[in-house]
């Protein structure tokens, strides 16, 4: 892989059923829908990018930067071009079925605090392509495609914030890149377990069958991720599982990483805060501890009426304890050796 990368410019030649447009952030967190890609706003910079990693893999990447110097070059890009006048950056991995979308809410909130943001659609996901073989959807290829991303926009110091199946990611890059992390949110991340796919479910129905099922699974997730009723996130709650359904079958079919166990997780150095929605369906507070005991000096945040989704039913409280875990002094991991459980509504 050369060390130049090709950012797509025809956003429609790429997606020209999902792409509409970029989107404004006024100083009242409005949206004010611009046929640009890149815009400028009082003291922050949006822009979105869409990186070629491989051959028919090209990742959509939402860059946030409050200098202007900080934002990805258009064009044949090369490492050296980045620049890193801003030394903090928050990247953010969704789970399955998810975008860079369900962020937004943790996106508006940081950006208010002089944070650098990129958010990331794995693929097959949001505006990321769709490769249609199988195999393209395998753990250690979602995980290669975001080491290239990470590398790419990397800074002195990197907090890693993921969701469910993106909490994965998220402690892989914090092992690969060990100085590069600085510390970690993991939402609803569960466990210190194997990754593997379920021998016998839905997601191994023939593909005719599953097709038909989809819809129905779908509804079921929607129904168990969500705790809170609210238009907003009704809203949200309607862009989950947006992919297609070979897409989803191929994506939790790929879910093999055998080396993530309670050894793997128990290395891990980098302060961790753990997040988890008290009425979470998917993830039990069980393997939340597990995972609190396992991690060295984490700490785990429960929300009371939250589910899966607590970044989206409960924004507020939320961001509070990633703000106030970000802005403790990141020292070495030894001053977290006072891990604690709290529970906040």
């Amino acid at each position: 892989m050369p060390n130049s990368v090709p950012i797509v410019h025809n956003i429609n030649a790429v997606h020209p059923n999902k792409y509409d447009s970029d989107k404004k952030i006024n100083e009242n967190g409005a949206t004010n829908c611009i046929n640009k890609m890149l815009f400028f706003v009082p003291s922050r910079h949006e822009k979105t990018i869409f990186i070629e990693v491989k051959d028919d893999r090209i990742i959509h990447v939402k860059q946030y930067a409050h200098n202007e110097d900080d934002l990805f070059s258009n064009g044949i890009v090369w490492r050296s071009q980045i620049s890193k006048t801003s030394s903090v950056l928050l990247f953010f991995i969704h789970g399955v079925g998810a975008s860079c979308q369900i962020w937004d809410q943790q996106v508006n909130y940081f950006l208010k605090y002089g944070y650098d943001i990129v958010t990331v659609d794995l693929l097959g996901h949001g505006f990321s392509s769709t490769p249609k073989d199988f195999k393209a959807y395998e753990f250690t290829k979602l995980a290669e495609d975001i080491l290239d991303i990470f590398d790419k926009f990397c800074k002195s110091s990197n907090i890693l914030i993921g969701h469910s199946y993106g909490c994965s990611f998220c402690t892989l890059l914090a092992k690969e890149r060990t100085h590069g992390v600085s510390k970690m949110v993991l939402i609803s991340g569960g466990g210190p377990t194997a990754l593997l796919p379920e021998k016998c479910s839905a997601f191994c129905l023939p593909m005719p069958i599953f097709y038909v099922y989809k819809p129905l699974l779908v509804r079921i997730f929607r129904r168990m991720a969500f705790y809170v009723n609210t238009a907003k996130v009704e809203k949200n709650k309607n862009a989950t599982f947006q992919i297609s359904s070979r897409t989803l079958k191929a994506v939790m079919q790929g879910q093999k990483w055998p080396f993530s166990n309670e050894q793997y997780y128990s290395d891990l150095l980098v302060p961790i805060i753990l997040i988890h929605g008290k009425e979470d369906k998917f993830i039990s507070l069980e393997d939340e501890i597990w995972m609190k005991e396992t991690v060295y000096g984490s700490e785990l945040k429960i929300i009371d009426n939250a589910g899966h989704m607590s970044m989206v039913e409960s924004p507020a409280v939320v961001n509070k304890h990633i703000h106030e875990f970000l802005n403790r002094d990141s020292g070495s991991c030894s001053s977290y050796h006072n891990g604690e459980i709290t529970r906040t509504s």
